[in-house]
């Protein structure tokens, strides 16, 4: 247990307060030795700061709560990048404040020494999950299978996995486990971006470091679909997606 990296979940919090006790609570269900949880307050106008308060009062010293110098509404990349500054883990994965984990979300943390040695990141599948019934316009966008999974289904790495995400299919934001050094030598989220800026990291981290798949025989973490998701299926949402991959190809 005590060769087992640590591992920090940074987890943006806007107008979460119904859903993020689910989440941090999600976190610490997999049991995982050396977790720093870290929530990022991003202005939100309800009780999300009293809930997080709570959350880290129940944890002290594996959770903590930051939030902006100014109290504003930053965006989602400006958040999870003032997380990523305030935590020093080995690796870092992210939990947005209304989705969740599975139990096996780090095992593929628990491999052994040379394969992590030789590893720096990890993607797994995500389930999808309606708080309702989702609109039938949007139904399968995430997949051309039909199924409930979100996420590259073949084991792919190096060339093999650009050119596939190039095609437009990456990871869930909460299925991706990376190295602090991958992250920092790529620059982190992009604060300019608030639709398909965490493709945009996704592109740039296969580009330089080695990324592999974890056991993809099963999902490792919940993408929650409800009526206040951020992010919404629309036709005009796909143009900041095709942007960013055209960045990657040049």
């Amino acid at each position: 247990m005590a060769a087992l990296p640590s591992v920090a979940v940074i987890i943006p919090a806007f107008n979460a307060a119904p859903f993020l006790r689910r989440a941090v609570e999600s976190v610490w269900a997999t049991e995982y030795p050396h977790l720093q949880v870290a929530i990022i307050d991003d202005g939100s106008r309800d009780e999300t700061v009293a809930v997080a308060r709570q959350l880290c009062a129940e944890a002290p010293g594996r959770c903590r709560l930051l939030e902006h110098g100014d109290g504003g509404h930053h965006g989602v990349s400006a958040t999870r990048n003032l997380g990523l500054a305030n935590t020093d883990s080995a690796w870092v994965a992210f939990l947005d404040g209304d989705d969740t984990y599975l139990p096996n979300r780090f095992a593929c943390l628990t491999r052994d020494a040379p394969y992590l040695a030789a590893t720096d990141a990890i993607y797994g599948l995500t389930r999808m999950h309606f708080d309702g019934a989702p609109p039938p316009e949007t139904v399968g966008w995430w997949s051309s299978t039909g199924d409930d999974l979100f996420g590259i289904r073949e084991p792919l790495t190096d060339a093999a996995l650009l050119a596939r995400m190039l095609l437009g299919v990456t990871w869930h934001t909460g299925a991706i486990t990376v190295r602090r050094w991958l992250l920092d030598s790529t620059g982190g989220f992009d604060p300019e971006k608030r639709i398909a800026e965490d493709c945009d990291l996704w592109f740039r981290i296969a580009a330089i470091g080695k990324v592999v798949p974890d056991d993809l025989s099963q999902p490792i973490s919940r993408y929650h679909r409800h009526d206040s998701n951020t992010y919404a299926y629309r036709i005009e949402h796909r143009v900041p997606m095709v942007l960013a991959m055209l960045d990657a190809w040049r």
